[in-house]
């Protein structure tokens, strides 16, 4: 039988202060800022404009994973980011 020592759910993993630092700005960035500045966009530009530079965001994740992370986007994500985008051209313009 094997002992594994029950740690409570609420408790944090060990991280470094710099980790933490990362997570908790990804975290406000996710849960407010994004929303909020969309939001914004919509009334400030044309809503399809608006749309469009919402769609377009896994070009924006891709380009900024390279320096955030030092890792060089994969072939499998640059295909993915330009599937998705050209969906968006695809269907813009269809709808035009």
């Amino acid at each position: 039988d094997v002992h594994v020592p029950m740690i409570p759910w609420y408790t944090l993993p060990h991280a470094e202060t710099n980790t933490w630092i990362k997570i908790s700005t990804g975290v406000l960035f996710v849960t407010f800022i994004c929303p909020a500045l969309s939001n914004y966009a919509i009334f400030q530009i044309a809503l399809a404009l608006a749309i469009t530079l919402g769609s377009i965001s896994p070009i924006y994740a891709l380009i900024l994973e390279w320096p955030l992370t030092q890792k060089k986007p994969t072939v499998r994500a640059a295909t993915g980011a330009t599937l998705a985008v050209g969906g968006v051209i695809f269907l813009s313009i269809l709808s035009a």
